[in-house]
């Protein structure tokens, strides 16, 4: 055996008694590390590049600047030297870490540190401005027209996109269901859905543009633009039979605000 060889031997031999009789002796974390040039673990660390490798605070240090330059990703006491459930608390963590990255797919800047305190849970995490509900980052891509050669005739409503609803035009159906501490909000959608397939069936052909729906109170309000297809009477007589038939389904007042046009209105051409 060479002097290298056995020298090498030494040192590891004195490694590995320092950390046993450390780890012994700890009264706090079993997984303590014992100082930043005792065993230094080679995994999680990114590999040096040509300099041009963007990389965060937490990946700069290595697993065994833990505790001197940059804290533990979960924070419980399932660790210390008597207490149970560690076993428990890496799977639950791994769960979580891989939960939030399916949810918030993208938009995590860096990782995230699990804290638990007494029965609480609590998942800290740095995120991305990728979900603002500015119309200047990330404009909705539905509901949209698909451009063509100039000869397709759309209304003002179709003309622009969602992103523009309280810029440019308004919403189609008005209440107060969706203000924060009001319920209802999912009732008022599904009655939405209905009353819009109802006027589109009663009014077949009829109508110029969208409907727009007004809650004033207990009273239901529906605004249509109509086209001129059929005689006065029997637009007359549609209104009262949707305002009594949707006032028997609602339990409540229904009105019909009605105007009437030659043909539809053509805001531009795509």
């Amino acid at each position: 055996m060479s002097k290298n060889m056995a020298t090498s031997l030494v040192r590891q031999t004195k490694l590995l008694s320092i950390v046993t009789s450390q780890l012994n002796s700890a009264a706090c974390f079993r997984n303590i590390h014992c100082s930043a040039a005792c065993l230094k673990n080679r995994a999680a660390r990114i590999r040096v590049g040509k300099g041009d490798k963007p990389i965060t605070y937490e990946q700069a240090y290595h697993p065994h600047d833990i505790g001197h330059r940059k804290g533990w990703l979960s924070q419980h006491t399932s660790n210390l030297q008597g207490e149970d459930g560690a076993a428990e608390r890496v799977v639950e963590d791994v769960f979580v870490r891989r939960f939030m990255y399916g949810t918030f797919h993208g938009c995590l800047a860096d990782e995230v540190v699990i804290k638990r305190r007494g029965n609480l849970l609590v998942i800290c995490a740095v995120m991305i401005q990728k979900l603002l509900p500015s119309k200047f980052y990330f404009l909705n891509r539905a509901a949209r027209i698909r451009v063509g050669k100039g000869d397709k005739p759309i209304t003002y409503e179709q003309a622009y996109h969602p992103h523009d609803i309280g810029h440019r035009k308004g919403w189609l159906s008005q209440h107060t269901s969706n203000l924060q501490g009001e319920d209802g909000a999912a009732e008022r959608v599904v009655e939405d859905v209905f009353v819009r397939r109802f006027m589109y069936g009663t009014f077949h052909g009829c109508l110029a543009d969208e409907v727009v729906i007004k809650r004033r109170g207990n009273l239901l309000v529906i605004c249509a633009v109509m086209i001129q297809k059929l005689l006065p009477s029997k637009f007359y007589f549609l209104v009262g039979y949707t305002e009594e038939l949707l006032s028997h389904f609602y339990k409540c007042p229904v009105k019909i605000e009605m105007q009437t046009v030659e043909e539809k209105v053509v805001y531009k051409y795509l």
